[in-house]
């Protein structure tokens, strides 16, 4: 049988190099970096795992995706995308050219978005 944790997320032990966002006032108070989570799941037989991208980061999905390329066996991404973003489009294809498993939206962006009015994100386009 295959363990996997389904939705955790990793933060950096090097900030300078992946800095936090703190727009939406989530910092961790201590870095939970890739290596300590391969480690934890190793110790308690989890095989693989789901990073989802989270408010610390914000929209700068590089660590994970990072993390990613460190673990391809290990470890899925799901990166977190701002579709009314200038260049929203062009972001989700460069970080799908990183491979990763999915994307999200938080759906305040959505609502912002007006989709009933028919302004759909360009990130949404389709060609």
């Amino acid at each position: 049988m295959t363990f996997v944790d389904a939705h955790l997320h990793v933060f950096s032990d090097d900030p300078a190099r992946y800095p936090y966002d703190g727009r939406w006032g989530m910092i961790p108070t201590e870095p939970t970096p890739v290596e300590e989570l391969i480690a934890c799941m190793d110790a308690n037989g989890v095989d693989k795992a789901v990073m989802v991208q989270g408010a610390a980061y914000l929209y700068d999905n590089r660590y994970m995706a990072d993390c990613r390329a460190l673990f391809p066996d290990r470890l899925a991404a799901v990166a977190l995308l701002d579709p009314r973003a200038p260049g929203a489009a062009d972001r989700l294809e460069e970080f799908w050219e990183r491979d990763p498993s999915g994307t999200r939206t938080r759906a305040g962006c959505m609502r912002r978005a007006r989709i009933r009015s028919g302004r759909v994100p360009a990130s949404w386009a389709c060609p």
